[in-house]
């Protein structure tokens, strides 16, 4: 079983997405829960910050992994200028 949970600002950034990207993101998000590989996803670990970020159109997820990948702590949701 895998849990999310949503920084206090990424949960804000999240509502405020535009509906066609919120659906993208969303999207994303669930396929990062899944079993398998999910090869077509851009994952890159960061270097300087820790954790990794997810590339999702011109937007990006940056988020940690815990206990063995079970748990997701999305630490932000923002676009590609601002995420950095």
């Amino acid at each position: 079983m895998y849990k999310i949970t949503f920084s206090r600002l990424s949960y804000k950034q999240f509502k405020k997405l535009p509906m066609n990207e919120y659906v993208r993101v969303f999207n994303a998000i669930g396929l990062l829960m899944s079993d398998s590989p999910t090869p077509n996803l851009d994952i890159i670990k960061l270097t300087d910050q820790g954790g990794h970020r997810l590339r999702v159109g011109d937007y990006r997820i940056l988020y940690t992994k815990k206990n063995k990948g079970r748990e997701i702590d999305i630490e932000s949701i923002a676009h590609r200028k601002d995420a950095y």
